[in-house]
């Protein structure tokens, strides 16, 4: 990709859906190596990336600079409120009662949710023109309702999707 919202887009869109997590990561790959692919769209303008096939991936990589980059996206703390923690109680209770195993891993993936927003911070739809935002737990039917304060995500509410998703 060549722009961080392209590569986030993917991160969100794709990588979370099928595999409950997506990461960018920023490295830099010298030009002399880059100017010998063209750059292609996928889909539009805001979705170009390099054509470089899969059996040139060790050259692309001995084309990186390996040395520590920038972070794509700063790391906020991600705070629970106590809502959302006995939102989180009631959903392991709940959960408990049919199948532990089932219950374990509905938390985890409800709590990878929160993480991936420590790194894109804005990956949630906005709930009606406020200041909330709303994003599934993959493999779950929960949806974390959250908002940003200063370097904080704040995870205000854990809504089974057939809830109402507004924070309260």
């Amino acid at each position: 990709m060549t722009t961080e919202d392209y590569a986030v887009k993917i991160a969100r869109d794709w990588n979370v859906p099928a595999s409950g997590s997506g990461f960018v990561t920023r490295f830099a790959v010298r030009t002399d190596f880059l100017d010998g692919y063209r750059v292609e769209e996928a889909g539009g303008r805001a979705h170009r990336e390099y054509g470089i096939p899969a059996e040139k991936l060790d050259a692309f990589n001995d084309a990186g600079d390996s040395r520590p980059q920038a972070p794509a996206r700063d790391m906020r703390q991600a705070l629970w409120t106590p809502p959302a923690e006995a939102d989180l109680a009631a959903i392991d209770d709940y959960g408990w009662a049919i199948d532990e195993e089932i219950a374990d891993r509905t938390l985890g993936h409800i709590r990878l949710a929160a993480e991936f927003h420590r790194t894109v911070p804005k990956g949630g739809a906005l709930i009606e023109q406020g200041e909330a935002r709303k994003w599934r737990a993959a493999n779950t039917s929960h949806v974390l309702v959250y908002r940003l304060r200063d370097e904080t995500v704040e995870i205000l509410r854990v809504h089974h999707d057939r809830q109402d998703g507004r924070p309260g």
